[in-house]
C-alpha cells in the first residue's frame, strides 16, 4: 500500500485501532475512499465525543426553531 496504513490494524468491523499509529486521522485501506479515525490513538475519544456534541447541539436547536415557528394560519 503506498498510503503507509497497514491492513492488518483494520478489525473485523473496519475500524482502524493502532496505537502504536502517531496519526489521528488516517487513510482507508482505500485511499480514494477517504479517512477514517485511528480509535487506537489517545485522542479519538475525545475527538468522537466533541463530534457527537456538535450533531447533538445543531440537532437541538434545529429542533427548538421549529417549535418557536408560528402556526400557519392559511
Amino acid at each position: 500500500m503506498s498510503s503507509g496504513t497497514k491492513r492488518g490494524s483494520y478489525n473485523n468491523f473496519g475500524f482502524y485501532d493502532d496505537p502504536a499509529d502517531p496519526r489521528l486521522w488516517v487513510p482507508k485501506i482505500n485511499p480514494h475512499m477517504g479517512w477514517t479515525l485511528n480509535l487506537g490513538h489517545r485522542q479519538a475519544a475525545l475527538t468522537c465525543a466533541s463530534v457527537a456534541f456538535g450533531l447533538a447541539a445543531v440537532a437541538g436547536v434545529a429542533a427548538l426553531i421549529g417549535l418557536q415557528r408560528p402556526p400557519d394560519l392559511s
